[in-house]
């Protein structure tokens, strides 16, 4: 994939549904459809795109948002910044975000993990409608950022400990709040596949196991807006 890494804005490149991997696209959105709630899948680009100029072995972040049309949460070219929510935890601590496409779509910034300066993140957005993938350069000053967060983020703030969330929310609403993260690890299919996955590997589509990235942050009791 050939992009100007000197461009230090987000570049957003709409895709078809001819140019990922539709087996395994629709495993994960039918996998957050079940779980009802937006999640994040961690894989690797040439396991996502089909578009020769998208395979590569970078990390990419698919985000599933099954139920929300594109045009609600519209690309920015500006860089984000991270963020912190709060509440429900005794600790008083909370969980470090990124605000994405001007701050509509919230990833956990652990998500993401540390990169090269130099580099870029790739987010590919699975829409009701669409996909359309973002490229994040991976700046010196977005890391640092997303770090103080991470540090801030376990510092004690008693002021938001009555902060709590009751669950009763639309999960898809906006801004869009991302607290399942799941690393998808690619194996080949066994005798065990329902038989919906071995269709999937007949088609080319990639058999996975899933698991939470970090289980004792996948379900935060509480949070507030980010500071």
């Amino acid at each position: 994939m050939n992009s100007d890494l000197s461009n230090q804005n987000i570049v957003t490149i709409p895709l078809g549904i001819n140019d990922v991997n539709q087996a395994f696209a629709f495993q994960i959105m039918e996998d957050c459809r079940q779980a009802c709630e937006p999640s994040s899948y961690r894989t690797i680009a040439d396991a996502i795109f089909v578009r020769p100029d998208l395979i590569t072995d970078e990390p990419c972040i698919v985000i599933a948002l099954p139920g929300v049309e594109s045009a609600a949460v519209s690309p920015s070219t500006e860089e984000p910044q991270a963020g912190v929510w709060r509440g429900g935890n005794p600790t008083g601590k909370g969980t470090a975000y990124l605000q994405l496409r001007r701050g509509l779509v919230m990833l956990q910034t652990y998500t993401l993990r540390a990169s090269e300066n130099g580099s870029r993140y790739l987010v590919l957005y699975l829409f009701e409608d669409g996909v359309a993938l973002d490229i994040i350069p991976a700046t010196e000053a977005l890391q640092t950022d997303m770090w103080i967060h991470e540090m801030n983020a376990q510092s004690r703030h008693p002021v938001d400990d009555d902060t709590s969330d009751d669950g009763t929310e639309n999960a898809f609403a906006l801004p869009i709040v991302i607290k399942r993260a799941i690393e998808v690890v690619e194996r080949p299919a066994t005798s065990k596949d329902d038989e919906s996955a071995t269709a999937a590997d007949n088609d080319e589509g990639i058999p996975f196991l899933t698991y939470p990235t970090l289980p004792s942050q996948m379900s935060p009791s509480g949070a507030t807006r980010p500071t």
